[in-house]
């Protein structure tokens, strides 16, 4: 996370001092001096990871309008950013966490959560995992019916 911090404080001491265009390719590509057009650290967590190899996680999830998401739990961390739309995050014993288009938000590790959107456009979001290379993205609940059965 230090990385991110840093290279953050980077960017915007460049777009603060220096002049943004450096040159123009013959494909009318501008190279500008600085690591990207705008960097905007939306979440920033400090993190222990167990010793071991680890697998990084990028999921694309949608969620349909009017739609509550299985409840599940989380063993590893996991970090949620929508990109379109709007989300509620239920956490059993917690308040819900509204979160809109641009919001990022950590779920908390081992809780019963899921998410609904309570919207008529469908909830798009990326979501990234930190996890030993063994362990499951996530764990879901069994259905009551298949419980009985």
């Amino acid at each position: 996370m230090r990385q991110v911090l840093l290279v953050s404080a980077a960017a915007s001491m460049l777009a603060v001092g220096a002049p943004a265009a450096l040159a123009q390719d013959a494909g009318g590509i501008k190279e500008i001096d600085k690591p990207a057009s705008q960097l905007v650290e939306v979440l920033g967590q400090e993190i222990e990871l167990p010793a071991g190899k680890h697998k990084i996680r990028v999921v694309t999830a949608t969620v349909d309008p009017k739609t509550a998401a299985a409840w599940h739990t989380h063993p590893s961390p996991v970090y949620v950013f929508v990109r379109e739309g709007s989300l509620s995050m239920e956490v059993e014993g917690k308040e819900v966490n509204e979160l809109t288009a641009g919001d990022a938000t950590a779920e908390p590790l081992n809780a019963r959560m899921r998410v609904v959107n309570k919207g008529d456009v469908p909830a798009k979001a990326v979501v990234f995992q930190v996890s030993p290379v063994d362990a499951a993205f996530l764990e879901q609940e069994a259905k009551a019916d298949d419980a009985a059965q």
